[in-house]
């Protein structure tokens, strides 16, 4: 995702025009949603695209940008997704459907509000910041004031609704900038995505017939949130799953070497229902074993 194209973006939006930025408060009811999209003034559209602009500008979203991994993030980078991921394209089409908006915002209870979202729109693109709600509980439940003509007043917390200075996934031009992980869960659908990815890897094992007590592995892959996490790297991995099956020749020696928890019979993977027998499995598909060029040493990529 180009970082610098998002500022340009951003900066050449009309905040004179009403639909030019619009707020949406989202609150999560079972696999539905509830929306609240307050009116914003120019005066507020104006502060949003001066915060924003000064948020993105920051030298953080310059880091160097890799491809979502589902196992580990490399400290100093930030990663991007396309919109299958975590189901991103379901919910933004639930935030455009009009039958999930409540026309009062008042009758949406802040407490209960999950994140919010603003979106900048200009010549038929659009830009989201999506945010988890921070719901400030300890100063709503406290005593908010201003100092007023050598007075402190208290200020009315009921309906006190407080932006800060983080983003959690920017959406722009068919891609999702992974600022947050958690996010990928809090806000969209990330187990229920590894669990769609991991049992479409586990079909594709099934139909070569390599796993003897296939079906015992099958449930305790997908009960296993860990287990189907790598299995959706695994066919995330452009040829990782076809290479194991074409060179599944080679499984013994990788056993043998490292000891493995995996029993051979018949030509045949014996799973013997452990964790640890699942790990191992998991690492011999996704090729995770290896021998290094130099000492010639025996290692295992940890995925």
């Amino acid at each position: 995702m180009n970082i610098q194209d998002i500022r340009n973006f951003i900066n050449d939006v009309n905040e004179d025009l009403n639909d030019s930025i619009c707020m949406k408060i989202v609150r999560k009811i079972g696999d539905g949603i509830e929306i609240g999209t307050p009116d914003l003034p120019l005066r507020m559209r104006r502060e949003l695209k001066r915060f924003y602009i000064e948020i993105l500008n920051n030298n953080f979203f310059d880091l160097e940008q890799r491809n979502y991994d589902p196992s580990i993030v490399v400290e100093g980078t930030l990663q991007v997704a396309d919109l299958l991921t975590a189901h991103i394209e379901d919910i933004l089409d639930d935030l455009s459907n009009p039958d999930n908006i409540n026309g009062d915002i008042n009758e949406i209870e802040i407490e209960k509000i999950n994140y919010y979202v603003f979106e900048f729109q200009r010549n038929n693109e659009r830009l989201l910041l999506f945010r988890r709600f921070t719901k400030m509980n300890k100063i709503r439940n406290g005593i908010l004031g201003i100092f007023d003509d050598n007075s402190f007043r208290s200020i009315d917390t009921r309906d006190f609704f407080g932006l800060d200075r983080d983003v959690d996934i920017i959406i722009f031009r068919e891609e999702a900038l992974i600022v947050n992980r958690f996010a990928l869960q809090t806000i969209f659908k990330l187990n229920d995505y590894f669990a769609e990815r991991a049992e479409e890897a586990l079909t594709s094992i099934r139909q070569h017939n390599i796993i003897a007590n296939f079906d015992q592995f099958y449930q305790d892959c997908l009960t296993d949130k860990l287990s189907a996490r790598r299995m959706t790297k695994i066919i995330n991995t452009p040829g990782r799953l076809e290479g194991f099956f074409e060179h599944i020749e080679n499984l013994p020696l990788v056993i043998n070497h490292f000891q493995l928890d995996i029993g051979l019979e018949n030509g045949q993977i014996i799973y013997n229902e452990t964790k640890e027998s699942r790990n191992h499995i998991l690492g011999c598909i996704s090729d995770g074993y290896y021998q290094s060029l130099i000492q010639e040493r025996y290692g295992e990529e940890i995925n």
